[in-house]
């Protein structure tokens, strides 16, 4: 993964999409964590959350095209 992402970041503009892309997702997880939508049984934790389903509800809500 390290590999795949430094190659990411050194195609010319994609540094800056993936800021946009982190910044907006952190809005998002922010502002749904522990809800409905995004349940978390620790909301004081950084690393005790189902990760997968996060994942999957920020590609979901994340239009990445608009970014």
């Amino acid at each position: 993964m390290r590999q795949r992402l430094a190659h990411i970041k050194e195609t010319p503009g994609n540094e800056a999409y993936l800021r946009r892309l982190e910044d907006n997702w952190y809005e998002l997880w922010q502002k749904h964590r522990g809800s409905e939508m995004l349940p978390d049984e620790t909301p004081n934790s950084a690393s005790n959350f189902d990760l997968i389903n996060h994942i999957r509800f920020l590609r979901t809500h994340v239009d990445k095209h608009s970014l």
